[in-house]
């Protein structure tokens, strides 16, 4: 209930994404996923902050934040629509625990 993607969902359809969501917890500076790869999870903040962050140019230029992300928001949804690698690198900034559909 605390993510604002979900506010307009009935209880009991939150009930039924909640059994179908898988809760992993990652630790500060651990990637959750890296650019270039493939996409085929959604991920909700459920608790802590995650940074994204992108290479300039590519692969061999350093890594730049270009936002964070705190509880309730959510990520990785662009690779599953548009069928395409990852765009960022998403990597904890805190212990966090995400919710991944």
């Amino acid at each position: 209930q605390s993510v604002p993607l979900f506010e307009t969902l009935f209880m009991s359809e939150i009930a039924q994404l909640a059994r179908a969501l898988e809760s992993k917890v990652f630790e500060p500076g651990q990637y959750i996923y890296q650019q270039g790869s493939t996409g085929d999870t959604f991920y909700t903040i459920l608790k802590g902050e995650v940074a994204c962050k992108m290479h300039g140019g590519d692969a061999s230029q350093p890594e730049i934040t270009v936002r964070s992300l705190k509880t309730g928001q959510f990520f990785g949804e662009l690779a599953l629509l548009a069928a395409k690698p990852r765009s960022a690198s998403m990597v904890a900034k805190s212990q966090c625990t995400v919710g991944c559909l």
